[in-house]
């Protein structure tokens, strides 16, 4: 993704919209889509690069695939309200969770590299000899966030705040009963 990414950086940098395609097959397919990239970011989980943009047709941000994009190219449209308005959204849509986390070498190194994509700290209690790490996530992330919390299994306990511990508890729940069916 070299050009593209040089593409993308070029139009994040001079605030400047660009024009693509952007299909997934079977779930959708738009072509010269007019939309300002804002931000790039990069998943180890999935090893992959996503580009937060904006869309001013629908007056909205979101993250797209690079992988999903093609055709993309620069327009002469400079859109600064589009990164003016992104401060805003972050402030926004910005939630946080709070996890303890044992003291078990592979989890804390599984937890840092599922959770990378996130803005995170880790704080070390020595009194309990366990690891709060609190993770700054969106709101259109947190079905992917709770899922991540899951498959860290018994070993991650969520502290805060309250609706996520409800779901996560509700899920454990629909889990136990799948067990039970016979």
């Amino acid at each position: 993704y070299e050009k593209e990414l040089r593409l993308l950086r070029k139009a994040i940098k001079e605030k400047t919209a660009i024009c693509c395609d952007n299909e997934k097959e079977g779930e959708f397919s738009y072509h010269d889509r007019y939309i300002v990239p804002v931000k790039l970011e990069y998943s180890f989980i999935g090893d992959r690069y996503w580009v937060c943009v904006y869309e001013p047709v629908q007056k909205r941000y979101f993250k797209m695939r690079l992988d999903t994009m093609s055709n993309i190219r620069m327009t002469e449209k400079i859109c600064r309200e589009a990164f003016d308005g992104y401060a805003e959204y972050q402030k926004k849509h910005s939630k946080k969770v709070i996890l303890e986390v044992e003291r078990t070498r592979h989890v804390i190194e599984r937890c840092f590299r599922i959770f990378s994509y996130y803005d995170r700290q880790a704080v070390y209690d020595e009194k309990e000899k366990k690891y709060l790490l609190e993770i700054q996530y969106f709101s259109q992330d947190e079905k992917e966030l709770i899922r991540d919390i899951m498959s860290l299994g018994s070993s991650v306990v969520v502290l805060e705040p309250q609706e996520i511990q409800q779901e996560v508890y509700r899920r454990i729940l629909l889990a136990k009963s799948n067990y039970n069916a016979e």
